[in-house]
């Protein structure tokens, strides 16, 4: 048998409802009434609203910047989590009873939950749009909204998180703005001990290192050019004091150191030596006129004897006394003067010497004592860049906490205070009961669908072709008797 489907017409469908009529009335009325029921039974819920302002400091930003930040809309979600916590919000509640039927049935972060749901915040951005928590530009105002069943109490309770997110954000400019202030104390601080450790050593290097820094090299240079030309100008003295003490010496060795001496009669007495070679002259004069007895010669021969004892024994009394000569004592003197002069200048030459080589030493050690220091000082200029710079920080900072303890900056003010609601903004009955509406029929529609699938009986031309597999051959009329 060839399987066979007819499909339904708009005749069927309103065979169907016909037959299904009471039911679907019935469970369409009843659906609707329970919608009717929910939309009138659940309790109204009251919205109440404020807005705060974010007032932009009274100190022009040019003298002084602010430490607490310059995103507005950050400051409010950081404001947001501080404000709505745990421990807060259980305060509130606790201080306003609020979910009484809840309290002592769930858990404390049930109920958290359930009035942290019943808080929004919507900023409001410079050109007046609304935004949620998730801003995209910078919000110069926000709005602050609390639901509750009862409307005194959820407009007592907005106004309680209102000045619960003031007095937060007041105290979270004074805090950051005293820990930015202790922040750059400390640092200061820290960089004035490392200022003066890098002073230290720069003292200390230098002591070490006296003459061998890079800015005396000059210096030095001209202390061995002037000290070479000292030097040679000491070469060239002493040049001159040794041939002037050669001429002395040879001045001195021609001279006798004895003056002639007179007698009373003005003779010139004649020295031991010239009177020997005198004497002897005279006895060979003698010798050659006049024999040994002779008086003269016996007189010369004793005489000459005399003296010739005399200078086995030393000398006579006056060989042995000082130079009396005053030209050689002159010349004497001079030569010592000479002598210690040219030893004087000798000590001095050595000393400019051994100056010239300490210079060169500290001229030769000078690179490497360059990079030492050049070093330290780098070190102590980034130290005094970055203290300086900290300083003028930290002074900005005192003046920025003094403006945030005088309430001068930046602060949150109330522009709309929250307001009784008059109305409750949930829930929406007109609209549960519209959807009550639409659902009755829904579900009578599937009854009727269900009932159909799920017949047996014999309806119509439909049924009977769906059972035989054929279609009839006709279809007689239902004809009512009379």
């Amino acid at each position: 048998m060839e399987h066979y489907e007819e499909i339904q017409s708009l005749r069927d469908y309103l065979s169907i409802l016909r037959r299904r009529k009471w039911p679907m009335l019935l469970i369409a009325a009843v659906v609707f009434a329970a919608g009717v029921v929910v939309a009138l039974a659940l309790p109204p819920i009251y919205r109440s609203t404020g807005m705060v302002l974010v007032e932009s400091q009274e100190i022009p930003h040019e003298l002084i910047r602010s430490t607490a930040g310059s995103y507005v809309a950050r400051r409010i979600d950081a404001l947001s989590r501080n404000v709505m916590t745990r421990a807060n919000l259980l305060e509130v509640i606790e201080k306003h009873d609020l979910y009484a039927e809840s309290r002592g049935r769930q858990p404390a972060e049930t109920v958290v939950a359930r009035m942290r749901d019943s808080i929004e915040l919507k900023t409001i951005s410079g050109d007046g749009s609304k935004a949620g928590k998730k801003k995209g530009g910078e919000a110069v105002a926000f709005e602050l909204s609390f639901e509750y069943g009862d409307p005194v109490v959820a407009q007592r309770v907005t106004g309680e998180l209102i000045s619960m997110f003031i007095s937060e954000n007041a105290k979270q400019r004074t805090r950051k703005a005293s820990e930015a202030t202790s922040f750059l104390q400390r640092e200061v601080e820290r960089l004035e001990g490392q200022l003066a450790d890098i002073e230290g050593k720069i003292a200390e290097f230098k002591q070490k290192n006296v003459g061998k820094l890079p800015e005396l090299a000059q210096m030095n240079l001209r202390n061995i050019e002037g000290t070479r030309r000292t030097l040679d100008s000491i070469s060239r003295e002493l040049r001159s004091l040794e041939e002037r003490r050669y001429y002395l010496q040879g001045q001195l060795a021609q001279t006798k150191k004895h003056a002639a001496v007179r007698a009373d009669d003005g003779r010139v007495v004649l020295e031991r030596e010239d009177r020997l070679r005198i004497l002897r002259n005279e006895y060979e004069s003698a010798l050659s006129l006049y024999d040994s007895s002779h008086p003269d010669v016996r007189r010369l021969k004793r005489e000459i004897e005399m003296l010739e004892r005399e200078r086995g024994q030393g000398g006579s009394v006056r060989a042995r006394r000082a130079p009396d000569n005053p030209v050689y004592i002159s010349l004497q003197a001079q030569l010592r003067a000479v002598n210690s002069d040219i030893n004087a200048l000798r000590a001095q030459r050595e000393k400019l010497q051994a100056t010239i080589a300490e210079y060169e030493r500290k001229l030769q050690a000078t690179p490497q004592v360059e990079r030492e220091y050049t070093t330290l000082l780098r070190d102590r200029d980034n130290i005094l860049k970055s203290y300086q710079e900290t300083r003028a920080k930290l002074r900005r900072a005192q003046l920025a906490e003094e403006m945030e303890q005088e309430s001068k900056g930046e602060r949150l003010t109330v522009l709309e205070s929250p307001q009784l609601p008059g109305a409750p903004v949930k829930p929406n009955r007109p609209a549960i009961m519209f959807l009550g509406l639409l659902l009755s029929l829904a579900c009578a529609v599937a009854y009727a669908a269900i009932a159909e699938a799920l017949s047996s009986t014999i309806n119509g031309r439909r049924d009977l072709t769906k059972m035989l597999g054929e279609p009839p051959l006709g279809v007689v009329p239902y004809i009512k008797v009379k």
